[in-house]
């Protein structure tokens, strides 16, 4: 029965931690909002999502038909010209608009309607706002208003129906499909990890209890919580290729998916090197308290 009670116990230690963070770090859209405010103060993030926001708002404008309407005899190598001269601008006013104070507000909103939809969609329930093509969606148009001004004050070097005006707000952003995939996994750990820790903490503690070799005993449990607690790290590592597939298709920059992953899971890392320290620890004591006695 001991033997029992202590694998169960060292199997639901690790899914006890995963549990209590997803609950308290991943579904903590306040947290996630905090941290992309923090970031986005860092000028090579700034730059970065200036472009993506450019790349962004300039895939919703018509340049071609625009053209066309002006200029039906236009060539498409005039066309090509005008996108990137049209695209230029654009570029250099985000990044312009992404440096400014009223800038972090916008941010922090669009962030926040995004985690919250991300966040129902783990959890499969709540509402989720979708693009026409079947992406999670953010509300741009609080930031397309504040470049469409820009825009305007620029007066920039272009014919009238040319100059961007962005009025579209919702902009697709994350594909739900592989969130969608880990509903069960993360339902099952959000919903249950109370129930893990404490019955972790109960067969442990039977297991030492009911064991006639305490000592052994807890030997044991020291180093199978080694083992479970490595084997996590290699499962975050594994979840850390997701992230970066997940974080690569949704166009989110490097310098902006790095800082977020670590951010993210420091807890939860921090938790598991604690843990296995703490293992270490027990499986140390049971070594030096088994040698003293065999001595004495």
């Amino acid at each position: 029965m001991a033997i029992v009670l202590l694998i169960l116990g060292i199997v639901l230690v690790p899914l006890a931690l995963a549990g209590i963070w997803v609950r308290v770090v991943l579904f903590d859209t306040d947290d996630y909002v905090e941290t992309m405010t923090r970031l986005i103060t860092r000028p090579p993030i700034q730059e970065a999502v200036a472009e993506q926001l450019s790349v962004r708002l300039m895939e919703e404008f018509p340049v071609e038909s625009q053209m066309l309407e002006l200029w039906p005899d236009t060539s498409m190598e005039r066309i090509a010209d005008f996108r990137a001269l049209i695209g230029h601008y654009t570029s250099v006013l985000s990044l312009q608009l992404v440096r400014s104070k009223a800038f972090v507000p916008m941010w922090s909103e669009a962030n926040r309607e995004l985690h919250e939809s991300v966040v129902n969609v783990l959890d499969g329930d709540g509402p989720v706002k979708l693009s026409t093509r079947g992406d999670i969606a953010v509300d741009l148009s609080e930031i397309s208003a504040e470049l469409n001004r820009l825009f305007d004050e620029a007066n920039v070097a272009l014919p009238e129906p040319l100059v961007p005006t962005f009025g579209k707000g919702d902009v697709g952003i994350l594909d739900p499909a592989p969130l969608v995939s880990l509903q069960p996994l993360v339902g099952t750990l959000s919903s249950l990890s109370i129930v893990f820790t404490v019955f972790a903490v109960i067969f442990l503690v039977g297991s030492v209890l009911l064991s006639r070799r305490r000592l052994l005993w807890i030997a044991l449990m020291g180093a199978g919580t080694i083992v479970t607690m490595v084997l996590l790290q290699v499962g975050m590592l594994a979840f850390r290729g997701r992230f970066d597939v997940a974080a690569a298709e949704a166009r989110v920059p490097d310098v902006l998916a790095d800082p977020l992953w670590t951010s993210m899971v420091h807890s939860l890392d921090v938790a598991t090197r604690v843990t296995l320290l703490a293992g270490l620890g027990l499986v140390v004591f049971a070594v030096v308290a088994l040698f003293w006695r065999s001595r004495y």
